[in-house]
């Protein structure tokens, strides 16, 4: 008798504990704000291989698949390509995307169309957390982004993102057994525009602005009560041949992620450089807001490959959660 009557006293105490624990947990560190934290490895950088072995800039590397839709107008010839990453964190989900690109030069050197789609997606990362124990977490996204450029001038060629569709989402479980909290992301509007100005032969300096609406929806027994936010991007950064072999470039980022109550900012610096001892091969390295990147790839005369190592990408929001990371990308592409 003894027994039955301690035994469902047990559990609900420790039902009360783990949802006190949860949040606490909630409170102090997972808002409904939490969901920038996947576009930052989603569709928040989506750059070449090429360029994330180079420091991640956004909008001054001309490139076959771009983030700044200025360079749409720049192209020579069309081309498709799949990218694919893995962020395998210390303490956390293992973050793998898929992005498949195909960019159309309507008149080469003069006016082009890029699509892209992203597929994000994560394992159920466990983890421990010092208040509420084990947990698991889910992340996902899904994106698709119509870009399209034009020949202003010369040197001057302007472009517009547009965003098409979006769906991103995150949860969090507790080990106890609750939902700890469940975000999902709608994206109402948004769209990038952008300027890229030619400095001298494929050297550019090139400015982005880069606005969204999100609706974000919770869930969850420590869940806090959805929001609209307003995300914002400015980007100003040159690249420069300092000799035919040699490319370096440098980019300032400046993000802002603001709804009723709540507003932050962050601002990165992105360094690279890349060195081709023949017209095939190229040897790149770089620093993305001070985590250390480098990479290399091959390029013929129809296809190309490359790959990228990036140290803690994103450390700034992902470390305190997830602890240190490191992600690998891998690019092939193929050009007509």
């Amino acid at each position: 008798m003894v027994s039955f009557r301690v035994a469902p006293a047990a559990v609900l105490m420790l039902s009360v504990v783990a949802v006190m624990l949860c949040c606490s947990l909630a409170s102090a560190q997972f808002g409904p704000e939490m969901y920038g934290l996947i576009g930052r490895f989603g569709m928040g950088s989506p750059v070449s291989t090429r360029v994330l072995a180079m420091g991640g800039q956004v909008g001054c590397i001309n490139d076959q698949l771009f983030a700044n839709p200025a360079f749409a107008a720049v192209q020579l010839q069309s081309n498709a390509g799949v990218r694919g990453n893995l962020t395998e964190f210390d303490n956390g989900p293992d973050v793998t995307t898929a992005l498949v690109h195909a960019m159309v030069t309507l008149k080469p050197d003069r006016q082009g169309v890029q699509v892209m789609f992203l597929d994000l997606d994560s394992s159920s990362g466990a983890m421990v957390h010092p208040l509420a124990g084990p947990v698991t977490t889910k992340l996902f996204e899904k994106t698709v982004v119509v870009d399209f450029g034009q020949r202003l001038s010369d040197r001057l060629t302007a472009g517009l993102s547009v965003l098409g569709h979006r769906r991103a989402g995150l949860s969090i479980v507790s080990g106890l057994g609750p939902l700890l909290i469940s975000l999902g992301d709608k994206s109402a509007y948004g769209f990038r525009g952008a300027v890229a100005y030619e400095l001298a032969p494929d050297d550019y300096a090139g400015a982005v602005f880069n606005y969204a609406r999100e609706e974000v929806t919770t869930a969850g027994v420590a869940a806090l009560p959805g929001k609209n936010f307003d995300s914002y991007q400015f980007v100003l950064g040159a690249s420069r041949h300092v000799t035919p072999q040699v490319l370096l470039a440098a980019e300032w980022q400046h993000g802002v992620l603001e709804a009723t109550g709540f507003k932050s900012s962050v601002d990165t610096l992105h360094f690279g450089a890349e060195y081709r001892p023949t017209p095939q091969w190229g040897l790149r390295a770089g620093l993305s807001d001070g985590n250390i990147s480098c990479g290399l790839g091959w390029s013929g005369e129809k296809w190309r490959a490359d790959y990228a190592f990036i140290n803690n990408w994103n450390d700034d929001d992902a470390k305190q959660l997830f602890g240190g990371s490191a992600t690998h990308s891998f690019e092939v592409m193929l050009r007509w």
